[in-house]
């Protein structure tokens, strides 16, 4: 099962002879659809379109229905000029024939009022046959095999994934692991399944396999075409939704510890298959439209609280040196109050929100990103409201026309600049800092504990780029300032 409401199912088929009809074909996605057996090889599946006929009864709807189906039985008739008995003889239109005692009477069929009849052949229900159009696929192999397995690509059941961290001891987090499953497809007993995450090309998705589309011909060519839905797929490439985040708490006086013992300690049960991971669940039973929540696995890792502050990029397109207004030089800055762990799962985490608990007390929700096993995790629980953090950039020097133009037109500029970051920890405790900076142009001059990284200039780029980073501590109620200096080359404005 993907996320994406996607799974690719298999089905076994018995065969007679080598030869199956089947009549629920599902809705492949193109390219998907296979038919595959050890002990033979497929021969043809072929669509076949018959009319189903099947006798229907039903109660008579009308006394014109009952009086014409009733020819040659003895009736009797309440009308409003009283009641007449006799044997039908005809009953089409507007009038009802009678044989009587004394004759051959005609009656409006709109003066009736009631019929009643104990002639124990009258016939009070209408039976009819109801023709409907039916497809089924005839499938042929060759050898004779027992069975063989149909394979695809199919819309109606997916997995939602879900995390819950549980920060209640102060060294060590638990990470528990869930997927909620929801099937609209067909009904599901005791089969073997797989939970896939990573990031799969499904480039044919949105599109229809012909042999099972049931569309015409004109209207499947369409759905090619890149004017079309989904367009070669390339239209529905790339899509998926991403889990919002918000932040909440949710008081109270009575919280407990939450207990996961009940939980799979150190993640259950998968296999790596190229790109991707399959969480395995073994005897899934789960009727059409039911949902179910499972359990995947629980981990524990050693874990840091850490304040991360990002500084946006003042460069834009490369060369565009965007100047703060006057009066808006110094600005308060958001910073996120997070957790840094390692994924000690055997599994790799997959994107997907994520609960932080504390002591049975929700106090934040985010989300994670994919998360290979042993790799670094960093989850962003709340914004931090008592780390006051600022920050300025001014222009130290510019050098005009540094680059010029063959014919000695000025280009680019070389401006320095000096930037400043102010941290102001105003929580009870030592808080661990992680600042990054976004920066394009040349680090000049840096403070000592900066570090900086570089990003590949392309060729049509004018300056290189990358970020510079600190990692440090502020006590409490302390203030430090960081500071670093950067050339760039930014476009004449003569």
């Amino acid at each position: 099962m993907f996320k994406n409401g996607y799974a690719f199912v298999t089905r076994e088929i018995p065969l007679t002879n080598g030869e199956a009809n089947v009549v629920e074909v599902p809705q492949a996605s193109l390219g998907t659809l296979w038919f595959w057996s050890d002990k033979g090889a497929l021969d043809s599946v072929t669509s076949v379109d018959e009319l189903n006929e099947k006798k229907v009864i039903l109660p008579v709807g009308s006394f014109a229905q009952a009086l014409e189906q009733n020819v040659g039985c003895t009736v009797s008739v309440d009308t409003f000029n009283g009641v007449l008995e006799g044997k039908i003889l005809g009953a089409m239109g507007e009038v009802l024939i009678l044989e009587r005692n004394g004759g051959t009477t005609a009656i409006a069929k709109t003066s009736i009022r009631s019929v009643t009849s104990s002639d124990s052949k009258f016939k009070w229900t209408s039976e009819s046959v109801q023709a409907q159009p039916r497809r089924y696929y005839r499938i042929k192999m060759k050898g004779k095999p027992a069975s063989v397995q149909m394979m695809s690509l199919e819309r109606g059941v997916t997995w939602s994934p879900g995390y819950a961290i549980d920060i209640s001891d102060p060294k060590k987090l638990q990470v528990i692991a869930k997927a909620t499953l929801l099937n609209d497809l067909t009904d599901l007993e005791n089969v073997e399944s797989r939970l896939i995450t990573g990031f799969p090309n499904l480039e044919f998705k949105d599109i229809l396999e012909p042999l099972t589309s049931r569309m015409p011909l004109d209207q499947w060519v369409n759905t090619m075409s890149p004017a079309g839905p989904g367009g070669l797929g390339g239209g529905a490439r790339n899509r998926r939704s991403e889990a919002m985040t918000q932040n909440a708490y949710m008081p109270g006086s009575a919280a407990r510890d939450a207990d996961w013992s009940g939980v799979p300690q150190a993640g259950g049960s998968g296999q790596a298959i190229g790109d991707l991971f399959f969480y395995d669940l073994k005897g899934l039973s789960l009727k059409k439209g039911s949902r179910v929540y499972q359990t995947l696995f629980r981990s524990e890792s050693e874990y840091e609280h850490i304040y991360c502050w990002d500084i946006e990029d003042l460069i834009a397109n490369n060369v565009e040196y965007r100047q703060i207004p006057p009066g808006q030089e110094k600005l308060p800055e958001e910073v996120w109050h997070a957790l840094k762990f390692k994924n000690s799962a055997n599994q790799p985490l997959t994107t997907a929100p994520v609960s932080i608990l504390s002591n049975g007390e929700l106090i934040g929700q985010s989300q994670t990103s994919y998360v290979p096993t042993g790799a670094d995790a960093e989850v962003r629980i709340n914004k931090s409201l008592d780390i006051r953090c600022e920050w300025f950039e001014e222009e130290l020097s510019r050098e005009r026309g540094a680059i010029k133009r063959y014919d000695n037109w000025p280009l680019y500029d070389l401006v320095r600049i000096k930037g400043t970051l102010e941290i102001h920890n105003m929580k009870a405790d030592k808080v661990k800092m992680a600042v990054k900076k976004e920066f394009t142009g040349e680090i000049q001059s840096k403070s000592a504990e900066a570090t900086v990284k570089k990003t590949v200039k392309s060729l049509r780029e004018v300056n290189p780029g990358g970020t510079i980073n600190w990692i440090l501590n502020v006590d409490s109620g302390k203030k430090q300032t960081l500071n670093y200096e950067y050339t760039v080359y930014v476009r004449s404005q003569t």
